[in-house]
C-alpha cells in the first residue's frame, strides 16, 4: 500500500439522492478511527438532476469533517460506470463502496481496514446490513431480504469464494490493486446493474467472479455492520416484480460466470424456444400449487414473474443474449487456459 498516497477510499455513488444523502454523510463524518488512517470520501455525481452535488459540498462543510472529501461526475447512466469513476479517482488502496443511504456503524471504516490489512489474499470484503423501514415492513420481507442487501451473507464468517462467490455491493470492500489488474488485463464490465429506474443487477456479482478468477478471496464478515435505509416505495410488491424482472435480462451472463467460479451446471439454451414447454409447465405447476392454498400470492406472483420472463426475454433477445455471452467469456478467458468446455 505504500505506492497510494492514501489508506483507504470511501467511494459513494448517487444518482439523485438530494433526499436520502445527509444520514449518508452524517454516518462517514463520525467514524471512529486511529489516527493513523489515513482515508477520504468520494461521491460519485452519475448524472444527477436534483443538485446532489451541491448539496453534498453544503452537508460535508455543515458536518465540518476533516476527512478528504472530493465529488466527481460520470456521465454514463449505470451504477457499474459509477464505480469505475470511483475507483479510477481514489487515492487509497482500499476501497469501500457506500450506496447512498447506507449508515455505517462508527468503526466500520477502521474493522474494514484492519480484516483487509490482516490478509493480503482476501480481495473482496462484506459485511451484514440491516433494514431500517421507512413505514410499515411488509410481512414478506423476511424472505427476499437479501435482494435489498440486508442480512447475513453466510451462516458463518470466513472465506466464501467458492460458496457465493461475491458479496452484495452495499458497504463492500476492494483492493484498487487488483481491480487494476482485471482493468489492465482487458476486462469489461457487462453487468451495469441499475441504470436510473431500470432495475437490472449483476455488478456486485461480476466483481466478485472477477476476483475469485485473479486468485483473491471473497470474505465475509459479520464484525462489518451498516444500516440499509428503505423507503416505503421500495416496499411494494410492485418493486420487488420489477427486480425479479430485472434479474432475468442478466441472468444467462450470471451463470455463465457461476460456470467457472462455483462449479455450477449451464449451457446456453440451443435456440430461442428451448426450454419453453418446461416454463410452461412450471407455471402451470406454480398456479395448481396456489389454487390448492400451498403458497402465498406473494410467492406465486413472485415465480412465475421470474419463469415467465426468462422465457419470455429468451424468445425476445436470443441473438443478444448469445453476444453477451461471448462477450463475458472474453473476460473469463483473463484467467483461464481450458477453454475446450463448450456453451453453445
Amino acid at each position: 500500500m505504500k505506492d497510494f498516497q492514501l489508506d483507504l477510499s470511501v467511494i459513494v455513488c448517487c444518482y439523485n439522492s438530494a433526499q436520502r444523502i445527509r444520514p449518508t454523510l452524517e454516518h462517514l463524518a463520525k467514524q471512529n478511527t486511529t489516527n493513523f488512517l489515513k482515508w477520504e470520501v468520494i461521491v460519485v455525481d452519475n448524472n444527477s438532476n436534483d443538485g446532489t452535488s451541491e448539496l453534498v459540498f453544503q452537508i460535508w462543510e455543515e458536518l465540518k469533517s476533516d476527512i478528504a472529501f472530493k465529488v466527481v461526475y460520470e456521465n454514463r447512466p449505470g451504477l457499474s460506470n459509477a464505480r469505475k469513476k470511483g475507483i479510477l479517482s481514489a487515492n487509497g488502496e482500499i476501497l469501500i463502496f457506500c450506496d447512498d443511504d447506507n449508515w455505517f456503524e462508527e468503526h466500520y471504516v477502521q474493522i474494514a481496514y484492519n480484516l483487509m490489512s490482516e490478509d493480503n489474499s482476501i480481495g473482496m470484503l462484506g459485511g451484514i446490513g440491516q433494514e431500517v423501514i421507512g413505514g410499515d415492513k411488509p410481512t414478506w420481507f423476511e424472505n427476499v431480504k437479501l435482494a435489498y442487501a440486508v442480512g447475513p451473507q453466510n451462516d458463518v464468517d470466513g472465506d466464501i469464494t467458492f460458496i457465493k462467490g461475491y458479496v452484495y455491493g452495499a458497504g463492500s470492500i476492494v483492493r484498487k490493486s487488483v481491480l487494476f489488474n482485471i482493468y489492465e488485463k482487458g476486462f469489461i464490465n457487462q453487468l451495469t446493474d441499475r441504470i436510473g429506474k431500470v432495475l437490472v443487477s449483476g455488478g456486485d456479482n461480476e466483481i466478485g467472479y472477477m476476483i475469485a478468477l485473479s486468485g483473491f478471496k471473497i470474505y465475509y464478515s459479520s464484525k462489518l455492520k451498516f444500516k440499509h435505509y428503505l423507503p416505503e416505495s421500495r416496499l411494494m410488491v410492485s418493486y420487488l416484480c420489477r427486480l425479479a424482472k430485472g434479474k432475468q435480462l442478466t441472468c444467462y451472463k450470471i451463470r455463465c460466470y457461476e460456470k467457472y467460479v462455483l462449479n455450477k451446471q449451464f449451457q446456453f439454451p440451443e435456440n430461442r424456444f428451448r426450454g419453453f414447454k418446461k416454463s410452461i409447465i412450471e407455471m402451470l405447476k406454480l398456479l395448481i400449487r396456489f389454487i390448492l392454498n400451498k403458497i402465498s400470492y406473494f410467492e406465486f406472483k413472485i415465480s412465475f414473474i421470474q419463469i415467465f420472463y426468462e422465457s419470455f426475454y429468451l424468445l425476445l433477445y436470443y441473438n443478444q443474449f448469445k453476444s453477451e455471452i461471448l462477450l463475458v467469456m472474453k473476460n473469463i478467458q483473463l484467467y483461464k487456459d481450458d477453454m475446450s468446455r463448450s456453451y453453445f
